[in-house]
């Protein structure tokens, strides 16, 4: 019993730390290129802000979006996409259509909006496909990223790795 709880405890302490390191690197990232979309191991993380992906994303829900080439991309699959200079958009594919000059366009929805997005996406628009969602994970990202986030979250990692190693080193048991 000791040992499950034990490697149940060493998984969650990985998970979180690899949860931190994300938002440490794409913290990072965005401070030195504000520009740029922050990635880690080739994914870019999002939050989901709106409910127009319902029930499949929820709001607060983080995704991991891989990059891949327009052609690619089919009927049916998620992406994110820049909407314009400021928004990003993850909404399924509905229809592809090639414009007067070969470059594909992508006839988005929300799942849960009633009507197409108004305005075809570009291949200059496309960010990447959606892999895979993480529920609640974009408000434990965010957490992460306060004073109280960092204390809870690396601070007690930390001491509990630290700690039982100390407790081993004095004698007492």
């Amino acid at each position: 019993m000791k040992i499950v709880l034990r490697w149940s405890i060493n998984l969650i302490i990985l998970f979180l730390l690899f949860i931190i390191a994300s938002s440490i690197f794409s913290i990072v990232q965005a401070k030195l290129n504000p520009k740029a979309i922050p990635s880690f191991l080739g994914l870019k993380p999002f939050t989901i802000l709106s409910g127009s992906m319902q029930p499949f994303l929820e709001k607060g829900d983080m995704i991991l979006v891989k990059p891949v080439e327009a052609e690619k991309i089919e009927a049916g699959d998620v992406i994110t996409f820049r909407m314009d200079e400021e928004t990003l958009v993850s909404h399924g594919v509905v229809d592809l259509s090639l414009d007067e000059d070969g470059i594909s366009r992508y006839i988005t929805k929300g799942d849960a909006n009633e009507t197409e997005d108004i305005q075809p996406i570009g291949e200059d628009q496309l960010i990447g496909k959606f892999l895979l969602s993480i529920p609640k994970g974009g408000y434990l990202a965010k957490f992460t990223q306060t004073p109280k986030g960092i204390i809870l979250f690396i601070f007690l990692p930390v001491a509990l790795l630290i700690i039982p190693k100390i407790n081993k080193g004095t004698g007492y048991r």
